[in-house]
């Protein structure tokens, strides 16, 4: 074929082809613009779910770190509660056996107080007895005193009476061989009423230690002193650097050593020594008393003299002479 002769079908062919391939262009070229509206549009709604991603994680860091804080606090406030837990169990435990401790000195207390009970009544029962055995004592001792004193007053009449019968016998001449044994059953009988009057007030306050009497100045105490002597109270009558006298409601013996406890203002003084008579009284009362006299062995001068001072009433002018001394 020849081009002169079949070029208008070729460029009818070819008008078509273009006009085919520029339709095809143009759609491919609003599809392509399509696609990039689409793909921009797409991009743009990435970029804002991007955004909003970022947000998001931004806002769950805010919260994760909001919950780090709350966890860290959690867990600061769960030790403290296992602290304190911890405190309250020492605490219950100490409490616990200070509990058992109590319970058990509560049981050894009640125990103790049921046995002081069983004491305190055999002790009420001894002191009846006791109580019953001193007057009984007191009233034995009273009968000896009175059945004393009327042994020494008719010792002391019949002495006189023998005094009597011997000053006219001395009178009367007699042969030599008889005045011998006259002068010797008469001497006998002189020389005891010469020793026997000493024996009278020895009932009153019986010197029965063989030490001497107390010589130094006395005064006599206020009423209502209070000591006591070897645990027994009593009552404070007139006191020296030598010794004191005193009264007290239980019997003591002569011979017998004594602690005397008198009462000052710093505390105590404390007087040792020995008991060198011992009188019975009844007062108008029924409660009897032992009045008594000590001399001291172990006391100290000075704390006796400032006590004598503090505690006394009146002088009291004292010789050895005097059957009260002690």
């Amino acid at each position: 074929m020849e081009a002169r002769t079949h070029q208008p079908a070729i460029d009818a062919t070819v008008k078509i082809i273009a006009d085919v391939i520029g339709d095809n262009v143009d759609r491919a070229k609003q599809r392509a613009e399509a696609d990039v509206t689409q793909a921009l549009a797409v991009n743009a709604m990435l970029r804002k779910a991007l955004d909003n991603a970022q947000q998001q994680v931004q806002a769950a860091q805010a919260d994760l770190a909001e919950s780090d804080a709350e966890r860290k606090t959690m867990a600061a406030q769960q030790r403290e509660a296992v602290n304190e837990k911890k405190k309250l169990a020492a605490a219950l435990d100490k409490s616990h056996a200070e509990l058992v401790d109590a319970q058990a000195q509560l049981k050894n207390a009640r125990h103790e107080t049921e046995e002081l009970a069983v004491e305190r009544l055999e002790l009420q029962r001894k002191l009846k007895d006791v109580s019953a055995a001193k007057a009984v004592a007191e009233n034995q001792y009273q009968q000896l005193v009175e059945a004393s004193q009327k042994l020494t007053d008719g010792l002391s009449r019949t002495l006189q009476g023998q005094r009597e019968q011997a000053r006219p016998i001395a009178a009367v001449p007699a042969p030599p061989k008889r005045v011998e044994p006259i002068e010797a059953k008469v001497e006998p009988k002189a020389v005891r009423p010469s020793a026997a009057p000493p024996k009278a007030p020895a009932l009153k306050k019986p010197l029965q230690f063989s030490g001497q009497a107390r010589d130094a100045q006395r005064v006599k105490i206020r009423r209502g002193t209070h000591i006591t002597v070897d645990g027994i109270p009593g009552e404070l009558v007139d006191l020296s650097v030598g010794g004191a006298q005193a009264i007290v409601r239980q019997m003591v013996k002569p011979n017998q050593l004594a602690r005397l406890i008198l009462p000052t203002a710093a505390g105590q003084l404390i007087c040792k020594g020995r008991i060198v008579w011992v009188i019975y009284e009844q007062p108008g009362t029924s409660l009897s008393v032992y009045r008594f006299g000590v001399k001291f062995t172990d006391a100290e001068g000075k704390s006796v003299e400032d006590f004598m001072q503090d505690f006394r009433e009146e002088p009291v002018a004292q010789s050895r002479q005097s059957s009260d001394i002690a």
